[in-house]
């Protein structure tokens, strides 16, 4: 299915609510920023830290690393908060 929106290239993008929160899962994570494409998969060096759920650690990259995704979308709010 193509993606709908222009601005990302992700192969793959769920939407889970676990416990009240909202968790977006992506495979092949790309965002299209003034006509440039930014791969922003999970790459086994970008990993800062692992959450464990259900025994099963789950990689995670650094707030660092989100912002910079945050801002290439344009997602104000977003950068605002983490910079908070």
């Amino acid at each position: 299915m193509p993606n709908p929106n222009v601005r990302y290239k992700t192969r793959h993008f769920l939407e889970f609510t676990i416990d009240e929160v909202d968790v977006d899962v992506m495979a092949g994570f790309v965002i299209i920023h003034k006509g440039k494409e930014y791969d922003c998969s999970l790459q086994p060096e970008s990993i800062t830290e692992h959450l464990l759920i259900n025994e099963v650690y789950i990689p995670l990259q650094s707030l660092t690393e989100w912002r910079r995704y945050y801002a290439l979308m344009g997602r104000t709010e977003k950068v605002e908060m983490i910079d908070r």
